[in-house]
């Protein structure tokens, strides 16, 4: 989804359209225990663009958690999570990113 390629209305629909439908599942399975999957694929299950955008990501996962907050009614550190670790990470984490701990 990178915004070179779809521009940036078309990132924005994206990121929209995905924090709907992890809206819609939180929701969905919130009567059964869960274990929900943070982060961002771009694309075809490619990276979401050719450099690593540290502030993107870091608002992607931001605005998943608080979503998982918000619908499990509970603090988001104790909702079950499992992040997604994908071989462009280290270039994530190279720039400064860091999985919140809390």
């Amino acid at each position: 989804m990178e915004a070179a390629r779809y521009g940036a209305l078309g990132l924005l629909r994206e990121l929209r359209h995905s924090t709907q439908v992890l809206d819609e599942g939180i929701e969905r399975n919130k009567n059964y225990e869960s274990i929900v999957t943070l982060g961002m694929r771009g694309d075809g299950d490619l990276p979401m663009s050719e450099s690593a955008n540290v502030a993107l990501l870091e608002k992607i996962v931001d605005q998943q958690r608080k979503i998982l907050a918000t619908r499990s009614n509970q603090d988001v550190s104790a909702v079950p999570q499992n992040w997604a670790l994908y071989k462009e990470v280290q270039e994530y984490y190279e720039k400064g990113m860091r999985v919140p701990t809390t």
